[in-house]
């Protein structure tokens, strides 16, 4: 608590669970590159559960409140923050957000308050959630927003003040990421290939990305596949992705659809399968605790959502030379796209735009076969040059071809990256509460820095 002297700042995560999504997956990524002889780490959820709860480091103290609702819980955070006895809370998602700056106000305790939003503002919330939300986030010392654009959104809509609100990219890509894409997968539609480069570190996510050439799925797969991957909820709009494959079998193109996750949307879109008889060409294979060979392999990946934050499978698609096809959100979706090849933007819940585009992709990925060229690999492909026309409303991520730019891009979503980002937050927080952090050993190294010319130097220990 402030006013203690302690050998180490306590800083505590907020979130609902560990459960299977983006939000969830960010804290995930914090907690393991946090510097713990920096900062002692903990962690406040109301249910000990997700899959992601098994990659904490040991030295994370969990902590479960185990409200029957979350909107209830303050009694239980108020109680598990006299236990902890934070210096500092980041909370993600807004009802987590509410909850913290409330459990600061009732709990007595001082402690500096971090905000984070993932998701948009502007695509849903009522007038009464947000007003809630516009009284609590200007009471906080600092509200992150997960890309540029949920930053304007932050000022626009809540009204929180310029001064408070900061962008911080989920981090996304770090040391084992390659090393995870290049697992074994054993669908029956995925031909096995390697992502090339040297897996062990964490500067090679970013290091080499034409030389990519072992993404094989288009050419060894005779049968193209789409794939979605993420939670099977309403606003994900895999009844889209089912609908085009249906329509792409109406125009003569064979092929297959894996929709990986799970999620309360499983029983409609099962349905909806039978209903346009895909049961061959379409399936839910459920949760995959590591997707990324499936991405890797797939095709093409296609994002069919109405809202998103920051889309994680869109910028590992992005860092694997998936071909994408990706409905444009509100936040977060363009600017991951922004200079980067081999995709195509589409009008949320259009599935003839989207269509259109699918045709267009494969049309391509039948111009490499031909000319013996390896598809979706992360160089020019001259699907830029694909433009609106009267049949078609896709929209063409503007490209580029410096591969200066395409490092400088992903660099932004490493996990060595974004944890200077918070590092600096959670610094500028302290010492807005007078608590000044203990200088790390001289010979202490920094957290996975990167090099774009492959150099890493790993988490930091006293040597």
């Amino acid at each position: 608590m402030i006013g203690e002297t302690r050998k180490k700042p306590r800083v505590a995560m907020l979130i609902t669970s560990l459960a299977g999504g983006g939000a969830e997956k960010a804290v995930s990524m914090l907690l393991q590159g946090f510097n713990p002889e920096r900062y002692e780490l903990h962690l406040i959820v109301n249910r000990k559960e997700g899959p992601y709860l098994s990659l904490l480091p040991s030295y994370v103290h969990v902590s479960e409140m185990n409200a029957p609702r979350l909107r209830s819980a303050w009694k239980a955070y108020i109680r598990t923050l006299r236990q902890v006895r934070p210096d500092i809370v980041i909370s993600h998602m807004w009802e987590n957000n509410v909850l913290n700056v409330v459990g600061r106000r009732l709990s007595g305790l001082r402690f500096g308050t971090v905000l984070c939003e993932h998701s948009s503002i502007s695509r849903h919330r009522g007038k009464g959630v947000n007003m809630m939300r516009r009284w609590c986030y200007k009471r906080a010392d600092a509200v992150v927003g997960c890309s540029h654009m949920m930053g304007e959104e932050l000022k626009d809509i809540l009204k929180v003040p310029r001064s408070l609100v900061h962008v911080i990219y989920n981090a996304v890509l770090n040391e084992s990421f390659y090393r995870r894409a290049n697992e074994s997968v054993e669908h029956h539609w995925l031909q096995q290939g390697m992502v090339k480069g040297r897996t062990s570190r964490d500067s090679e996510v970013l290091e080499d990305t034409a030389d990519q050439a072992g993404h094989l799925g288009g050419l060894a797969s005779k049968i193209p596949v789409l794939l979605g991957l993420g939670r099977l909820s309403p606003e994900k709009r895999y009844d889209l992705l089912i609908e085009a494959v249906y329509l792409l079998h109406q125009r003569g193109h064979k092929v297959r659809a894996l929709i990986i996750g799970e999620g309360a949307e499983r029983e409609r879109l099962t349905q909806l399968i039978g209903d346009r008889g895909l049961e061959s060409w379409v399936e839910l294979p459920g949760y995959a605790s590591n997707p990324l060979p499936i991405l890797r392999l797939a095709d093409i990946y296609v994002q069919c959502s109405d809202v998103e934050g920051l889309p994680t499978a869109l910028i590992e698609a992005v860092a694997l030379g998936t071909s994408i096809v990706a409905t444009r959100t509100a936040t977060g979706t363009e600017e991951v796209l922004e200079g980067i090849h081999s995709a195509l933007l589409v009008p949320c819940g259009d599935v003839e735009a989207m269509v259109d585009a699918l045709e267009a992709q494969l049309e391509q990925l039948d111009v490499q076969q031909q000319d013996n060229e390896v598809p979706n690999v992360p160089i020019h492909s001259g699907i830029g040059d694909y433009t609106e026309s009267e049949s078609s409303r896709e929209i063409a991520v503007s490209y580029t071809d410096s591969m200066d730019t395409q490092f400088q891009r992903l660099n932004k979503f490493t996990l060595s990256y974004v944890v200077e980002q918070y590092e600096a937050l959670i610094r500028d927080v302290l010492q807005k509460h007078g608590i000044e952090e203990t200088p790390l050993p001289n010979n202490f190294s920094p957290t996975e820095a990167i090099t774009k010319e492959g150099g890493t130097v790993r988490r930091g220990v006293s040597r």
